[in-house]
Parts: C-alpha cells; structure tokens; sequence
C-alpha cells in the first residue's frame, strides 16, 4: 500500500468521525473552494488566451501599419524622383550635356542643382541627390564631390548593374559627399535612346529619419525592429538587444517566408514573439522581436487579480460554510436529542417544532409516533382489569412493535442522507426520501389499528426498502412481486419489515457483491403467503426457531421474535412461519396466515 493511499484512508476515516456540523462545513468549503479555483481557472485561461491574442494582433497591426507607412512613403519619393527625369528642364539639360560637346558645366549645373534642391525639400526623408553622366558628376551646390571618386568602380555602381531599373542599397556612410553623413542610397536610371547608364541618379535617404520611426513604435512596445534588404543585410535598426545574430539563423530565416505573419521562437532560453511583414515596393522586410514576458505583463496582472479574488472567495466560503452548517445541523442535532431521551424512556420528551421544512415535519410526525404510543399505554393501563390477558399481550406486542421503529441508528443514517441530498441540490429525490420516511411512520401508527391493508404493508416495506437503498446506494437491489388481488385483504401491521431489516444488516454484512431482496405476495386456497428472499450470507435455522421460542434481547432475535408472537396472538395455529436457507445462495422466510377480507 502506497503512502498515498494510507493517507487517504486516515483521512477518510477522520472524516467519517467529524460531527455532522463539521462535515457539512468541511464539505461546502471543500466544494465551494473547487468550483471557484475551477471556475476561476477556465476564466482566467480564457482571459490570457483573449488578451494574449489581443496583444499579438495589435503588435502585429503596428508591424503591417508601419509597412504600409513605408510602401506609401518609399513610393512617394520614387514618384518624385522619377519626376526627375520626366522634367523638361532636366531633359534640356541631360541632352545638352550628353550630345552637346560644348555645353557650359557651370550652367548645367546650377539647373541641377536648383531641380534637385526642390526635389529634396518635397520630403524630409531625402538627404541629398547625385546625378552621374557619362559626361560630367552633378550634385547639389553645398555639397562637395569627394576628389578622385569614381562612381563606375563604387558599391553603389556595382549593386545597381544587377538591376538596372532601381537599386535600393543598405543603409551605410555617405560615399558621395564628405559629410559622412548615415544614409540609405537608391539608385535609379532610365533609359536614354534605349541605352542604360548614361544618366544614373543617386538618391540619398536619412536613415535617422527610418529609425525615428522605429523608435516611436519600439518605445511603446519594447521591442526591437530591424528593416532589411531583399539580401537580408540590415538597412536599419532600433534596440538590437543581442537578437541581431537571429538574422544568421536559417531557421529563423526560414520563418520569414510569407509577406506578413507572426511568430514563437525561444532563442537563448527566452520566448520570442516575432512579427514581420515586406513592403510591397522594395521587398524590404520589417521585423518586430519582443520578448513574450513584455508583451504578456497584462496577463500577468491579471493572474495576480485572480488569485486575489479566489482566497478571497474561499476564505469567505469558509465562514459562509460554518455559518450555514450551523444553521443546518441545529435542528437534526435537537431531534436527535429527543430521540435519545425517548431512548432512555422519556416518552413525555417532544421536539420543539420552530421549522417549517422537511425537518419540521419529520419532528411532527415524530410527535404524533409518541403521541400514538403514550396514548396505546394509556389505553393499556385502562384496560389492565378488563382485557384478556392476550389482548394484553397483543398491546404489549405492537408497543414494542412501534418503539422499534423508533431505530436511532436508522433515524440518523436516514436523516444525514436526506441533508447530504439536499446540500448537494437533490432537492427531487430530498422530498421522496422525507415523503417515504412521512409514509412508514404513519403506516406503522395507523391510528392505533393493528391490522392494515395488504396493499398498506406492502407500502410500508417499500418505502423502507427505497430509504435503505438510497442509503446505501448500489449495495443491493430489490423486487416487490405481487400475484393476484389483495386490495380486499388485511393482515397484522408491520410483519414484513423486520424479516427485510434482517437481511440487510445480517444477511449482506461482509459479502463482497451485490445483494438482492425478493418478496412475493400471493392468495392461495384463501391463505395469503408472503415470503421474503435474499442472496446474503444465510442464517442458522435451528438458532433462529430457538430464539422465537426464548426470551432474547439482541435486535435480530428481539425483532423476529416481536413478529412471530404478533402472528400468534391474531392468527394462532392458524398461521406459520417457514426458514429455509442454502448460505451465499437464497435464504427464505415464508409467513403463511388466513386471508382475511376487509
């Protein structure tokens, strides 16, 4: 046996000691507390997964948005620039200076430069423009050409030939101008009498003025962002945070292969939320990484909130538990005291009915049981001088009859079910388990008549048997067979329960399967015959036939006896008793008594 189970076992076995109140409040706060973490849980569950997707919906619309800024943006500047070329000045003077072996530099020039000064001051982004010819270099005139410089044998020159249309270079210095400025170069050509290269127009773009807006967006979402070229060279980037060794890994790399999208990726032990998205005009790629715990801290309030929320709940379950378990128990623990005094032979002893439920009426009908008998021994003092003596005994007889029916350990075993039912919500079958209890004490007074209907006892055994069953519930089964009419009988009151009772506290003691419970009702040749069956451990006859002969004080001699004298003092040898038993397989008592008609 493991220690697991062992400690299992002890604390089944505490609880099954604790008083009722403390069962009741253990139990609501038991439940009460799982049903809240249970309930808390699931909302919280919900709650992270709503608002974790919230964030990365967010976070990855910020990366779209800022895509979308730069397409509008970078398509803007090539529009203006391209505007270059579709200039008439500009074609004058491109002409002038390509055909023209005489042209004026000086002129040519200032023309440049006064088109490139206001190309520039259309957009914020443009640093500087250079123009390269097969015939001169032209620029703008506050900026100076670097002396000896050879735009034909430059990076930019080079990674421009790849694609003759447009080249858009990674960010770097400044190659053209002295001023060293940090710049990303787009080049750009046109064709000139179907030939390339004779004109290629150098755009400088800041690339502070890219990385201010990357900071704006990483300073609200501590992240870091990287904008790269086709080639996967950085153009620019903000707040790197050691993640720029990501943009080598072929795995990582290999993620990035949709227009847009996001991502998990653990790198250096740490949870990463990728999102990235291409701009259309470039194929530039913005990638946004944030470390999964930062964009996640609302949620991590959030289970601080919860947690909260939930010892609060239990601990205020607690002591609404104690409270209502209190309110629960007063009244079952002052019938239960009555029904002690009652015990000890304080037949004078009532139980104060302050109540209105279920348990008011069972204390009600409780008190017309006692009433019913004080009244039988009343009569029976009465009578004393004036009665035979077997009807003496007969009152004698259905006295103890009815003050075994006040059975303290089936009272409380019934009454604990019933408010274990009705806590855990059985409210349907709370009512039937108090209707059936109801039924068999008021079939067992009768209003002080010894005999009843077939039809009444049969109820009566049946609503013991359906209290008992729900008692212990999937210990034993049972079946009430009837054949032929009984509606027109009556028999002496009381005489199958006891046979029944046996069985389940004798008959079904330490077997290990189920029990069955078999009683059958028939007239025949103007007898009715009941006969009450069970598979139980069986019972020694000769014991038994001896006990119904001798005074005997055990409950199971004490009952059985309590019958078989009741059958003799109304029936005489007229009636009989038949035991059969085979152990493990059927034992049987068949009870044999003249039918009589109502």
């Amino acid at each position: 046996m493991t220690t697991v189970s062992i400690f299992l076992q002890r604390s089944i076995v505490r609880f099954k000691n604790l008083k009722l109140k403390n069962k009741i409040a253990l139990a609501t706060t038991v439940l009460i507390s799982v049903s809240t973490a249970s309930t808390l849980i699931f909302l919280y569950i919900q709650s992270k997964n709503i608002v974790s997707q919230k964030s990365y919906n967010e976070t990855h619309e910020i990366t779209v948005q800022l895509v979308k800024y730069y397409d509008e943006k970078l398509t803007k500047i090539i529009n203006l620039t391209q505007g270059i070329f579709q200039d008439q000045t500009f074609k004058l003077s491109l002409n002038n200076i390509l055909w023209n072996p005489q042209y004026n530099y000086a002129i040519e020039s200032t023309t440049m430069q006064s088109l490139f000064q206001q190309t520039r001051l259309k957009d914020t982004f443009v640093d500087s423009i250079f123009l390269f010819t097969t015939n001169g270099v032209f620029h703008e005139n506050n900026n100076t050409v670097r002396t000896g410089f050879d735009f034909t044998k430059s990076n930019l020159y080079k990674g421009y030939q790849i694609n003759h249309v447009i080249s858009w270079q990674s960010g770097c210095q400044d190659v053209i101008f002295d001023n060293k400025s940090d710049v990303i170069p787009v080049v750009l050509s046109t064709t000139i009498d179907g030939v390339y290269d004779r004109a290629v127009l150098v755009l400088n773009l800041k690339e502070n003025a890219f990385k201010a807006s990357l900071e704006e967006i990483s300073s609200n979402n501590k992240g870091s962002i990287f904008l790269l070229n086709t080639d996967e060279s950085v153009v620019t980037c903000v707040d790197d945070k050691d993640y720029a060794p990501l943009l080598k890994d072929k795995n990582f790399l290999y993620k990035l292969n949709n227009s847009s999208g996001y991502f998990k990726y653990k790198y250096n032990n740490q949870k990463l939320y990728v999102n990235y998205a291409i701009v259309a005009i470039n194929g530039w790629k913005t990638i946004m990484i944030q470390p999964e715990s930062e964009l996640l801290k609302d949620v991590n309030s959030l289970q601080i909130t919860v947690l909260l929320i939930g010892l609060f709940t239990i601990s205020f379950a607690g002591m609404m538990s104690i409270l209502v378990a209190s309110t629960i128990t007063k009244p079952i623990y002052r019938l239960r005291n009555t029904i002690l005094k009652v015990q000890s032979g304080e037949l004078d002893s009532r139980f104060k009915n302050i109540y209105s439920d279920e348990i008011g009426q069972l204390g009600e009908s409780f008190n017309g049981m006692l009433d019913e008998i004080q009244s039988l021994i009343k009569d029976l003092g009465l009578e004393r001088e004036k009665t035979k003596e077997e009807q003496k005994q007969k009152s004698k007889a259905e006295i103890k009859a009815l003050q075994a029916q006040i059975n303290p350990h089936f009272l409380y075993n019934t009454l604990d079910s019933i408010y274990w039912k009705s806590k855990l919500g059985e409210n349907e079958e709370v009512s039937e388990m108090i209707i059936s209890l109801s039924k068999l004490l008021r079939i067992g007074l009768s209003k002080g008549q010894d005999k009843i209907q077939v039809e009444s006892e049969i109820e009566h055994v049946r609503n013991y048997l359906y209290l008992e069953s729900n008692m212990y519930k999937g210990k034993f089964d049972y079946v009430i067979n009837i054949d032929g009419d009984i509606s027109r009988y009556y028999i002496v009151k009381t005489i199958l329960q006891p046979f029944v009772e046996n069985s389940l506290l004798h008959g079904f003691n330490g077997i290990d399967y189920k029990g069955n419970i078999i009683i059958d009702v028939n007239v025949k040749e103007n007898n009715i015959i009941l006969v009450v069956k069970d598979n139980g451990r069986g019972m020694n006859i000769d014991v038994i036939r001896k006990s119904l002969q001798e005074n005997v004080t055990e409950s199971e001699g004490y009952a059985l006896k309590n019958v078989y004298q009741r059958l003799k003092l109304n029936y005489g040898k007229e009636c009989s008793i038949n035991l059969r038993s085979e152990p493990f397989k059927e034992t049987s008592v068949e009870i044999i008594i003249p039918a009589e008609e109502i």
